[in-house]
């Protein structure tokens, strides 16, 4: 048995074997195709990474802090008037009188000068449904017993204008002190004036 056999490479990805056979007279040519794809390898499967969970940082937002406004001892009468006409909420709070509110020397009988003022507190009473506590005070010349007496003549005497001018007396209450709350010194003229005062604290 006789074979020769070339092998050819073309343009195509193939490649094409010939080869002849003879046997005993007999001669087969076979033609063979063998397609280049079959020797590539086939693509590896890509393997998706298992997904990591990361955790989100939680951005918790602070509310601003609420500023307090600071809270004064006691108001003008003016302060007071200005807050109620935006609606404010003024129970609580107190309306100091200080040398706006006179009694004659050793005394609870109101000066007139005093009067405008008075007649300025009714008006508020009238037009608005607040109560009020006044509160009588003095300086600390002479003793307890006698300031305390005084200070409750005074804002009786008060308390007695307001009725007359026409306020409720179920709106109106007083209440004395005497010497035993100060507001400042007592060392000096000026600080023993600001003692003796009357104050209307705004109630419920």
């Amino acid at each position: 048995m006789e074979k020769d056999g070339d092998a050819i490479a073309l343009n195509r990805p193939v490649y094409h074997i010939n080869g002849n056979r003879k046997l005993q007279g007999l001669e087969i040519t076979a033609t063979l195709s063998v397609p280049l794809s079959i020797f590539k390898r086939a693509p590896k499967k890509k393997v998706q990474p298992t997904p990591t969970y990361v955790p989100q940082p939680v951005i918790v937002e602070e509310k601003p802090k609420e500023v307090k406004k600071e809270e004064k001892p006691c108001y003008t009468l003016e302060e007071i008037m200005e807050m109620i006409a935006k609606g404010e909420s003024v129970t609580g709070k107190t309306i100091c009188a200080i040398d706006i509110i006179n009694f004659e020397f050793d005394k609870s009988i109101i000066k007139k000068e005093s009067y405008p003022y008075l007649d300025k507190i009714v008006r508020l009473m009238k037009n608005t449904p607040i109560h009020i506590i006044i509160k009588g005070h003095t300086d600390n010349v002479g003793n307890e017993e006698y300031n305390l007496n005084l200070s409750k003549k005074r804002a009786e005497a008060v308390y007695n204008y307001l009725i007359k001018a026409g306020v409720e007396a179920s709106r109106l209450k007083y209440e004395y002190y005497g010497m035993s709350r100060p507001i400042t010194t007592n060392d000096t003229p000026e600080g023993r004036l600001t003692n003796r005062r009357v104050e209307f604290e705004i109630a419920k």
